[in-house]
């Protein structure tokens, strides 16, 4: 019963630690945390709990953001991309755990980000009639998701090994 209690309490914090980072950012272009909270996630409690936090997180964060919600297709891609990304994190733990882990995490900070500019964009394009033009609506978000891409592998590298450090007394009964 406890460990069941205190699974809830974990997934639960990072949820709101997702969100809550997610609102604090939120005036700032393509710089964000929420990924790595939700990579995270997975990392600490594994790759099915990591999926439900991504959904949850995103899924709340999407509807109650204060810029507005975004349209379906948008709003499906960044949900769907965030639950890939907790789902990530608990499959990439045993890859990420070794000497050089702030190079993994900086590599995996970027193919996160690359994943979920590509599929958010898509569906930008989708959703407004664009898709045949989908090359020149990647040629314009480019530096948005240059920046988002950098800041990311910025934040996983340098914040990922520490993070990594602590897993252990996180969530114990996750193996190594």
């Amino acid at each position: 019963m406890l460990t069941l209690i205190r699974e809830l309490v974990l997934c639960a914090t990072f949820v709101s630690l997702a969100v809550a980072l997610g609102f604090a950012f939120v005036q700032v272009p393509n710089v964000e945390l929420v990924s790595l909270v939700i990579f995270f996630s997975g990392y600490f409690l594994g790759p099915r709990r990591g999926l439900l936090i991504g959904l949850l997180s995103m899924g709340l964060f999407t509807t109650l953001n204060p810029m507005g919600i975004p349209m379906v297709p948008v709003a499906m891609a960044q949900i769907c991309s965030m639950a890939v990304i907790g789902l990530a994190g608990g499959l990439l733990r045993t890859w990420i755990s070794g000497t050089i882990s702030w190079i993994r995490l900086a590599i995996t900070g970027l193919a996160c980000t690359l994943f979920y500019d590509l599929t958010t964009t898509v569906a930008m394009a989708l959703s407004l009639g664009l898709i045949s033009k989908l090359l020149s609506v990647l040629a314009a978000g480019l530096a948005f998701c240059i920046l988002h891409m950098v800041s990311n592998i910025v934040v996983f590298a340098a914040v990922g090994p520490f993070l990594s450090m602590i897993a252990p007394r996180v969530n114990p009964a996750q193996p190594q």
